[in-house]
């Protein structure tokens, strides 16, 4: 029992033992804690203050109490107290655990509320970040939109926004300048600035755009001659709103440039057209009509000339082309209503501004209505003269009926001026280079007519031997009426020789231009052959072969005459003792095969005229110079080297071709191709004797040779006409004068002592405008015809004339008034 006691006694003590030891270490442990928990608080504290940084001083007090209570509660850790009871123990464990909790709970909120700062310091610094970007993307932009619109403001295009409805939003500084008139645009309408019609046109631009969003590109007209180009697309702005931007470019410049690279395109093309015309055909009218042509459309002119200087005082009218170029002219053209190009004007003649402007090769500028004008290439008509090699050689012409030229129209012409200057001086070197031909050809012609002189006194001495013979047997009183007739008829045959004689010398030696007409060749040479043959001599033998059924020639027949008989002298005179001259024609036809070894030759039909001789002929150096002018081998007594470039020019302005052949000591031979024509040659036919028209007017008959005036008379009174004789000019006006009512007709011949017949008529038509007319004349009739006046009412009558030539004229003459 008493060990059960004791036992219990020790278990008490022991239980004792244990509860105290359990609740000083609790205690030690809770102090422990505790004062842990409360030293931890600063630290908990700073972290929040460093955190949130707000109310320092109260985290300071309530960190500075908490380590306060916290040193109260160490020394409990090693103090430990026995009597500490179960409540005691459990409140300072309730502390401990509180205190830890709450520190533990404040390092939570401390760690969340840094977590919370850290966060939002993050975003702090994203945001700052982001503002910066913003920042620098607006100064980006400003600096964009500054450099945007000084560019539009400095570059030459003009620039603007508008609306749907047209108003204007933005305007660049240029397209205020050139609206600056409209004043301000920004905030007005399109119609409230612009006309009408342009106003309306801008409106439907900018439906296009937006209806098809796409660019529009189109040009504007403008004021004073301005163009933009202009380009229109769709915009829109940051609320969605649809707008319609534009750009103008000013493009006048360009149209400029454009058309005048147009113009010189056209120009270039126009003068290369003339340049081809003058170099294929030869056509100066319309190489000339094209150079004005070009000038007119160069200066937009209506009306203008081309003049060719042909010596100092003759100005040649060689193109013209408008109603009112002639008034510019001359008086002497004004007083012609129906002059035209090609007309010779005297330097006196021109209006006062032109010779001027010839003379010193100054543009001169006309005002018509003011006259000449003070102003250089100012005025509704200006004058260029043509120079070449600083010599002027014509002048060009151009006007407006309205409006001025400016000073650059002298310009524009510079290279039509350049072209014409060499038109013209090759015009000018035409004229002398075929005015020295003819003299050569009459001068050749007259050296030929002087070797005639000898066979033509024969030929005429044979005829007046004839004459004079048959004359003295008519008036013998012994003769019977039937010898003479026979006697009289004898002498008219031999007057007929000798009028054929005389017309085919003035034929030959005829001073005039190319007469075409169709021509039988073989005819020509027959009726040729005589006179030949008279001038080769009887020592040589010539002989001609025709060609059958020879085609017909398009030819000038004295000419042809010329180059045969050139080619014969040629002939003669390489012949040096007898021998034979061979002329000879056919029909030969040109095509690829002979000319493989002719070149020279242009294909097509020909008649070709061969002259052969077995003379010494000529060796290659010679035969390349022969048709040179002036080139001979002969001594100057017997050539002077003209005839045979006189064949040359003949044969090429005819068309056809020269080619020659010559071996020494062997002969020569020249072919002569003259182009064939697909006409019937004229023949003339027997003359026949009709029957003698008579009639009863009064005719005037002027004429200075008393045998001819009375033969002439005693034709016209046996046919029972009236005449009226008079022997010179001005007694033929005194009588028409006195019987201007009765005369029925005028024969009047061409050359009479103080007034000529021309003299007369122009007379006597001023008091009978369209009396007919016949003018008589012993020379070759187309010689004179084109110069005589006259027109439809006047006929020519050939010396030596029969009668019933005569009255024939007269008859037709009267019957046509």
């Amino acid at each position: 029992m008493r060990i059960g006691l004791l036992l219990a006694q020790v278990l008490a003590q022991e239980e004792s033992l244990f509860r105290s030891t359990v609740f000083t270490t609790a205690g030690a442990v809770a102090n422990a804690v505790t004062a842990a928990a409360f030293l931890a608080v600063p630290f908990a504290l700073f972290s929040l203050h460093r955190s949130e940084r707000r109310r320092p001083a109260l985290l300071g007090v309530a960190g500075a109490g908490a380590v306060v209570a916290g040193i109260l509660h160490v020394p409990g850790i090693w103090s430990a107290d026995a009597t500490v009871t179960l409540p005691a123990a459990l409140l300072k464990l309730s502390v401990a655990v509180g205190a830890t909790a709450g520190v533990m709970l404040l390092f939570e909120y401390a760690r969340r509320a840094a977590a919370t700062v850290r966060d939002a310091a993050d975003r702090n610094h994203e945001l700052a970040r982001k503002l910066d970007d913003l920042r620098r993307t607006n100064v980006t932009l400003q600096a964009s939109e500054a450099m945007f619109r000084s560019f539009l403001d400095h570059c030459p295009a003009l620039a603007w926004i508008t609306d749907e409805d047209g108003t204007f939003h933005y305007v660049s500084e240029p397209c205020r300048r050139h609206h600056r008139a409209a004043g301000e645009l920004l905030g007005r309408r399109i119609t409230d600035i612009f006309p009408a019609e342009r106003a309306q046109r801008h409106l439907e631009h900018n439906r296009q755009v937006l209806a098809e969003q796409k660019l529009l590109e189109f040009d504007e007209p403008g004021e004073g001659g301005i163009e933009h180009r202009v380009f229109k697309f769709p915009l829109r702005d940051g609320n969605d709103r649809r707008l319609v931007a534009g750009i103008a470019f000013d493009v006048t410049e360009q149209r400029r440039v454009r058309e005048t690279l147009r113009d010189q395109s056209g120009l270039h093309a126009a003068l290369g057209e003339a340049m081809r015309v003058y170099l294929e055909s030869g056509d100066w009218a319309r190489t000339f009509a094209l150079l004005l042509r070009c000038a007119l459309v160069q200066t937009r002119s209506e009306f203008g000339f081309v003049g060719v200087v042909l010596d100092r005082q003759r100005l040649r009218l060689v193109a013209g082309e408008g109603p009112e170029w002639m008034r510019q002219v001359s008086r002497e053209l004004r007083a012609e209503p129906g002059a035209k190009a090609a007309s010779d004007v005297d330097f006196s003649r021109l209006e006062p501004p032109l010779p001027r402007a010839l003379r010193t090769g100054e543009v001169v500028a006309v005002d018509p209505p003011d006259g000449e004008t003070s102003e250089p290439a100012r005025g509704s008509f200006f004058a260029l003269p043509i120079l070449r090699e600083k010599q002027v050689v014509g002048l060009l012409g151009v006007g407006r009926s309205t409006g001025r030229y400016d000073g650059n129209s002298p310009g524009q012409l510079v290279q039509i001026s350049q072209q014409a200057g060499v038109f013209c001086d090759c015009y000018r070197r035409e004229l002398r280079e075929g005015a020295l031909e003819e003299q050569l050809r009459v001068a050749q012609k007259m050296e030929a007519v002087g070797m005639l002189a000898g066979g033509v006194a024969h030929d005429f001495n044979n005829l007046l031997q004839v004459i004079q013979g048959y004359t003295g047997i008519a008036l013998e009183a012994s003769t019977t009426i039937a010898e003479r007739r026979a006697s009289l008829e004898q002498v008219r045959h031999a007057s007929e020789r000798a009028t054929q004689l005389t017309r085919q010398l003035l034929a030959f030696g005829r001073r005039q231009n190319l007469q075409q007409s169709d021509l039988d060749l073989n005819q020509a040479i027959r009726d040729l052959l005589r006179m030949i043959r008279r001038l080769i001599g009887e020592q040589i033998t010539v002989d001609f072969i025709p060609g059958h059924e020879l085609g017909n020639l398009h030819a000038d027949r004295s000419q042809i005459d010329q180059v045969l008989l050139n080619l014969c002298l040629n002939a003669r005179d390489a012949i040096r003792q007898g021998g034979r001259i061979t002329i000879e024609t056919e029909n030969v036809l040109v095509n690829g095969a002979f000319r493989e070894s002719h070149p020279w030759a242009q294909p097509g039909r020909y008649v070709l005229m061969t002259v052969s001789d077995n003379g010494v002929g000529m060796d290659r150096e010679t035969t390349t110079r022969i048709f040179e002018p002036f080139f001979t081998t002969k001594n100057h007594e017997k050539g002077t080297g003209l005839g045979l470039s006189v064949v040359y020019g003949v044969v090429k302005q005819h068309g056809g071709m020269v080619h020659v052949y010559s071996e020494p000591q062997k002969g020569t031979t020249f072919k002569i191709y003259l182009p064939i024509v697909e006409r019937s040659a004229t023949v003339v036919g027997p003359k026949h004797t009709p029957t003698l028209a008579r009639g009863t007017e009064t005719i005037l008959l002027a004429e200075d040779e008393p045998m001819v005036r009375d033969l002439a008379r005693r034709i016209l009174a046996r046919a029972g006409y009236r005449v009226l004789l008079a022997c010179d000019g001005p007694e033929a006006c005194a009588l028409f004068t006195q019987h201007a009512d009765t005369i029925a007709l005028a024969i009047l011949d061409v050359v009479m002592p103080q007034l000529g017949g021309r003299e007369v008529y122009d007379r006597i038509s001023a008091l009978r405008p369209g009396l007919p007319v016949i003018f008589c004349s012993g020379y070759a009739g187309s010689a004179l015809g084109a110069d005589l006046p006259g027109g439809d009412t006047r006929r020519l009558l050939t010396k030596p004339y029969g009668a019933d030539e005569m009255l024939g004229s007269v008859r037709e003459a009267l019957d046509q008034r």
